[in-house]
């Protein structure tokens, strides 16, 4: 059974531990490199309106072909850096990792997951295990 998360409330200290995570338990093989891919690419599912916008940015004309879109995926950091609430996206990430440790197979990344990962979010749950950085 997981314990109860810690948050600092630096937002972008929250991102990139999270992300350190991500590369650590992969390098100890713990995880697969595909696993790992699958969680970065979740949360552009739970986003979908700033991973659009930034495939715009990134692909131009390009960004018409509707078989773009469906490909496409921002990473984790410029997601972080489109959405304005910040804590949300973190809880999101840290449940999209959470749930992907805990599947007993590789979860389909689509709609699905993402409403899935939505139905977790507790932003007074967040709050209340942030802890003081000092």
């Amino acid at each position: 059974m997981a314990q109860h998360p810690y948050y600092f409330k630096d937002t972008k200290k929250n991102l990139d531990k999270l992300l350190q995570l991500l590369d650590d338990i992969e390098q100890y093989g713990l995880i697969h490199e595909e696993l790992t891919q699958s969680i970065k690419d979740g949360v552009s599912f739970v986003y979908p309106k700033e991973n659009r916008k930034i495939m715009i940015e990134d692909l131009g004309e390009e960004a018409n072909d509707p078989d773009a879109y469906e490909g496409f995926k921002s990473s984790v950091s410029a997601l972080f850096e489109r959405v304005r609430n910040k804590e949300q996206f973190i809880q999101d990430f840290r449940n999209d990792i959470a749930y992907h440790l805990e599947a007993e197979q590789y979860p389909f990344v689509n709609k699905a997951l993402a409403k899935e990962i939505k139905s977790m979010r507790d932003l007074d749950y967040y709050r209340m295990h942030i802890v003081d950085e000092s």
